[in-house]
């Protein structure tokens, strides 16, 4: 009795960790299906993969409950879209003991990362099964077979991209090019091999060609070329156009990674010239060359380059007429003949520059209806505002609800790591776009007290200002430069900066106030701002 009552005392300590394996018993099972590209969602590929595990399913007595993929998903990497959505599900569905593929390879081609997807679905006591390759994975030796056609499937991966490399670097070296083709480009015989291609430049490519043409002959700013292009109809944002300028596909040369150090000439049509290209390249790494006579009269033709021609849009250049020790401005274009005294353009320009002045007497009037716009314009920033912080609160439910989906295992590390960091990256962007559409009064009289007191002297700062000022002052009132008519002797423009657009009309306002006409009782702040 006594050796009996110690046996049971000891038998209370011993471990029961093997004792509470997970295990689900009923029938119910999903089935995953996907190919590896889109151009093979047009076979019968996916039917085929179907109706061989609904046909498995029906042979085991299995009860099909939900169906995921049915597209086109990599397997070269285990973050896919429908793959993960179908992970989730089973996690979270105590009633699904099954996952059903045609093979291992359909499920991944990850490797030893397969496996341990396979393993992790073990402990919520679901199986992997594939539809052609029956596999006891209950025993040692169906687990080294399952692990084994994971590797094979990486490996035959490493094999094709082997192969896919050294094809790509032969026909890069021709001058090919077997990879997508960059924006504005079009191949006509897509699908193809790449010694087949036809790559033209499309619709979109004829806009963009611009580009080149309006840094070179403008000097535009990129931001100043995106807004024209948007509103040609061409979507590209500046980060984009940047990539653009500095790709040496455009002007018809393959430089690719798979070539290191090496430059071929293209077989696909350039977009622009090899000279206009390495041009562009040299006014965005500060090297453009400059005019003879540019370093003897910058400093004495602060409207060159900034100011074009309205006849023919060229920018005008100047010079130094030695005999009579006289500046001209000149315009670029051979023929023109718009040659101007540079005296009198810069008395043309003071008069032109008078129109944003505020007289000092008109300071506090102007300033109350500078006010009254500010307010009657920033009604529909409080709406972006609320849109702002409505955005921001799903981003932060997110991000709650993905962590909760970490913490119960329906996800695992290396997920959770990229959605939180994206998802994080968001929310401050969003927090950033909130703190620039909040409203600050006080901010706003600083603003308002800066316009004023720059208004009043515009001449004065531009006329005894160093070159450089009166290039920032010229940017700062007219972002996207100005036109000279030279027959009218009068300066046009497309943007004037919104601090000091209304200006001339609320100066007029005042006048009228002041001589005590009734046009001021139709003031509209907001036509007028």
């Amino acid at each position: 009795m006594k050796t009996t009552i110690e046996k049971d005392r000891f038998l209370e300590f011993a471990s029961t960790k093997n004792n509470h394996k997970v295990t689900r018993s009923s029938q119910n099972a999903v089935i995953y299906t996907r190919v590896s590209s889109k151009d093979q969602l047009d076979n019968a590929s996916l039917d085929s993969q179907l109706r061989i595990c609904e046909r498995y399913a029906q042979r085991k007595s299995m009860n099909v409950v939900a169906y995921f993929g049915g597209t086109f998903e990599s397997a070269k990497t285990d973050e896919r879209k429908e793959f993960n959505r179908m992970l989730a599900f089973v996690k979270r569905n105590k009633e699904v003991s099954y996952v059903i593929c045609y093979n291992y390879t359909r499920f991944s081609r990850t490797g030893l990362n397969g496996a341990q997807i396979s393993d992790q679905l073990k402990k919520f006591g679901i199986t992997l099964v594939a539809a052609t390759q029956e596999i006891d994975t209950s025993t040692p030796t169906g687990k080294f077979q399952e692990r084994f056609q994971f590797l094979m499937a990486q490996w035959d991966n490493e094999v094709r991209t082997t192969n896919m490399t050294v094809g790509m670097t032969q026909r890069l070296l021709e001058g090919y090019w077997p990879l997508t083709v960059p924006f504005g480009y079009t191949n006509l015989n897509k699908g193809q091999k790449a010694d087949k291609h036809h790559i033209v430049v499309n619709e979109q490519g004829k806009l963009l060609r611009k580009a080149w043409t309006w840094k070179i002959k403008y000097g535009l700013p990129n931001n100043e070329i995106v807004a024209r292009l948007n509103k040609a109809g061409l979507k590209i944002n500046e980060k984009k156009l940047s990539a653009t300028f500095r790709n040496p596909f455009y002007c018809g040369q393959v430089v690719c990674s798979f070539i290191p150090g090496k430059v071929v000439e293209g077989k696909h049509e350039a977009m622009v010239s090899v000279e206009e290209w390495v041009r562009v390249i040299d006014i965005l790494k500060n090297r453009f060359e400059k005019s003879r006579h540019s370093a003897e009269n910058s400093e004495e033709m602060p409207l060159k380059r900034f100011m074009l021609c309205s006849t023919c849009g060229q920018p005008y250049t100047g010079y130094l007429q030695k005999q009579k020790n006289i500046y001209y401005y000149r315009c670029r274009l051979k023929g023109c003949c718009k040659n101007r005294n540079r005296n009198k353009l810069h008395s043309e320009f003071e008069e032109f520059l008078g129109q944003f002045e505020v007289l000092p007497e008109a300071a506090g009037h102007i300033r109350q209806m500078m006010r009254t716009i500010f307010f009657e314009h920033n009604k529909s920033a409080k709406e972006e505002l609320k849109a702002y912080e409505q955005n921001l609160t799903k981003l932060e439910q997110k991000i709650e609800q993905l962590e909760e989906r970490f913490i119960e295992g329906e996800i695992n590390k290396e997920l959770f790591d990229k959605y939180s960091s994206k998802f994080i990256t968001e929310k401050e962007q969003v927090q950033t776009q909130i703190e620039k559409a909040t409203v600050g009064s006080s901010n706003l009289e600083k603003c308002i007290d800066w316009v004023l007191e720059t208004s009043q002297n515009l001449r004065k700062i531009w006329t005894s200002g160093l070159y450089e000022e009166k290039q920032r002052l010229q940017s700062l009132l007219f972002p996207s430069g100005i036109e000279y008519d030279r027959e009218n002797g009068t300066f046009l423009t497309d943007r004037i900066n919104c601090l000091f657009l209304p200006i001339p009309t609320l100066s007029a306002t005042y006048e009228h106030k002041k001589t005590g006409s009734k046009d001021f009782l139709s003031f509209d702040p907001v036509k007028s701002g």
